[in-house]
């Protein structure tokens, strides 16, 4: 993340919280709650950024992290929010017990 983005305040904020995520998570105390809130933000999130994909190549998603397009900006904040989505998740679901 860079504090030069434009938009550094929700990128704070959705890191930081993961981050406390993956923190109670290691130390035994998972969170579903904050799991259940930050996997429907960050897929919210995500699903916002959709209308403004266009064509990018993997090779412009990797090869350079400069912005060089906003289509390759926005695919890579696509990529990061289902990221975090998805490690989210497995807490955010009800666990079936007894199985």
């Amino acid at each position: 993340m860079q504090l030069n983005d434009p938009d550094p305040l929700g990128w704070t904020i959705v890191y930081l919280v993961a981050a406390a995520l993956a923190g109670l998570n290691a130390a035994g105390r998972p969170s579903p709650n904050l799991a259940r809130g930050l996997a429907a933000v960050a897929a919210l999130w995500a699903l916002s950024l959709v209308p403004s994909l266009g064509p990018v190549t993997l090779d412009e998603l990797v090869s350079d992290m400069k912005m060089l397009r906003p289509e390759v900006e926005f695919a890579r904040e696509l990529g990061g929010l289902l990221i975090i989505t998805l490690y989210a998740l497995p807490t955010a679901l009800p666990r079936r017990r007894g199985a």
